[in-house]
Order: structure tokens, then sequence, then C-alpha cells
């Protein structure tokens, strides 16, 4: 069982995370989250980028980092 989720309320929750960042640039589970949104929207870089930052800030997110990059060269694959 999957719940659906509202576009509306994504749009809210990346609007929460970048907030997050902005009052609190060391807080890692709001980079972690917010490259869960990205990844959810296929958008690896963006992801990538928010996972480096959370590893920065003493995050262990090896496993995320890890399915990003391997999502980012699938996607780079598929435009060639």
């Amino acid at each position: 069982y999957k719940q659906a989720v509202s576009e509306e309320k994504f749009k809210k929750a990346i609007t929460n995370y970048n907030k997050a960042i902005e009052l609190r640039p060391e807080y890692r589970d709001a980079y972690i989250e917010r490259a869960a949104y990205h990844m959810t929207f296929g958008d690896f870089k963006k992801a990538l980028k928010d996972l480096e930052k959370a590893e920065s800030y003493g995050a262990d997110v090896t496993h995320l980092v890890e399915a990003a990059k391997y999502e980012l060269e699938m996607q780079e694959e598929e435009e060639d």
C-alpha cells in the first residue's frame, strides 16, 4: 500500500527543507531528506550534491551516495 501524496505537499516539503538549511546550514538530516525528494523526482545531480553536503557534516549516507551515482550513470547512458 503506497500512500498518494499531492504535488502541493511535495512543494511544501521542499520549501521546508530549504528553510531548515537556510536557518541551520549544518542540519544534515534536512540535506538527506531534500536528497530523497530529489531522488523521488529523478534529479540525481541535486540529490548527490545534498548527500555529499550531509556527508561533510558527518552523516553516514554512503549507500545513498552510491545509489544516486548509479542512477545518474543510468540516466546518462539513456541519453547517449
